[in-house]
């Protein structure tokens, strides 16, 4: 990954999310990655596969300071969870 992006967020810790987080931490310079879960069931699924120090199920605490988002969540879902971003 170039150094285009300070940090990446992704927003849904779910199968896509939670294997993209895993892929960007396994590059060889990886950049921060912050994951959000909606479902704290799905926080501590991530803290099962080491995604312990980079989950959170605030929605502010993982967009912040981010240089790319990525929204990992079902269609129907990604309008409000714009708003409630921005």
């Amino acid at each position: 990954m170039s150094g285009d992006f300070s940090q990446v967020s992704i927003l849904g810790a779910g199968l896509l999310g939670g294997s993209l987080a895993l892929a960007l931490r396994a590059l060889p310079e990886p950049r921060p990655v912050r994951l959000w879960a909606r479902k704290q069931e799905a926080n501590a699924e991530a803290h099962k596969i080491g995604l312990e120090s980079s989950i959170t199920c605030d929605l502010a605490e993982a967009v912040k300071g981010a240089g790319l988002v990525v929204l990992a969540v079902p269609v129907g879902a990604m309008p409000a969870l714009i708003s409630a971003t921005i």
